[in-house]
């Protein structure tokens, strides 16, 4: 059955991908949506879904989802309820990295020369390193999307320990340290252009693409709140260790 979703978000980045996820969480697979303006900084969402649903159950999560400021209504999409399919001309849900993220998750950890060919494409350091890390947190949740160790935890540093540090382990030698994730070495440090960046002066490439991996890892637990991750320590930039820290 499918179904037809309708919520306000806010007006922020992130908020209409979150819905998406939990949608996915939930079982279900959109396939359309269309989005206009509610105003008062906020948009309406309307989403067709596939999948079996609890109208009822379905609110209540959907109602948790961070940036959802409220679920007007979830209905059957061939209007059976009284829904009014507002989806004439449906535009296909798809997200252009889609190819790029499975591609990364299927060749784990042996990702690298998938990211730096990637990474050649960026125009600059600052477009470089906010499109990594978004990367880097769509592949996190879908490395981690049936991960029980993740759904259990019942903190940051249990799910850091038990979730996300075994996950990065086959590309570094990551450790949790509180809210911390630290590691010496990983496949990020040890790259030949960071070498080449600072002989001529140039500042090396820092883990933003890591700094994604960990943040979306950890944002796909329905019940930790929602962290962002940032490096503050880089071992490319000449520092002990690269330190990841996690801020809910």
């Amino acid at each position: 059955m499918a179904a037809q979703i309708v919520v306000n978000i806010e007006n922020q980045p992130g908020s209409m991908a979150r819905v998406v996820a939990a949608l996915r969480r939930f079982g279900l697979s959109p396939s359309r949506h269309r989005i206009q303006s509610a105003g008062n900084g906020l948009s309406r969402l309307v989403l067709i879904a596939d999948g079996p649903f609890s109208p009822g159950e379905l609110i209540e999560k959907l109602g948790d989802v961070k940036g959802v400021r409220q679920v007007v209504s979830v209905a059957p999409a061939n209007g059976a309820t009284g829904a009014t399919p507002i989806l004439a001309r449906p535009t296909p849900l798809k997200d252009p990295e889609e190819d790029l993220v499975k591609s990364i998750v299927a060749n784990y950890p042996r990702i690298l020369h998938i990211i730096e060919k990637y990474e050649a494409t960026l125009s600059s350091d600052r477009d470089r390193a906010t499109r990594l890390k978004r990367l880097g947190q769509k592949v996190g949740a879908r490395m981690l999307q049936n991960d029980e160790s993740l759904f259990n935890s019942g903190s940051i540093h249990e799910a850091l320990q038990t979730a996300v540090v075994p996950a990065l382990i086959p590309i570094s030698d990551a450790e949790a340290m509180g809210s911390e994730i630290r590691t010496s070495i990983s496949i990020f440090t040890r790259r030949r252009v960071n070498t080449i960046r600072q002989i001529f002066g140039n500042t090396a490439n820092r883990c933003d693409f890591m700094s994604g991996l960990i943040q979306g890892m950890i944002n796909l637990s329905p019940s930790l709140p929602k962290v962002n991750v940032e490096e503050h320590a880089c071992r490319t930039n000449g520092d002990d260790c690269c330190v990841f820290r996690v801020m809910a």
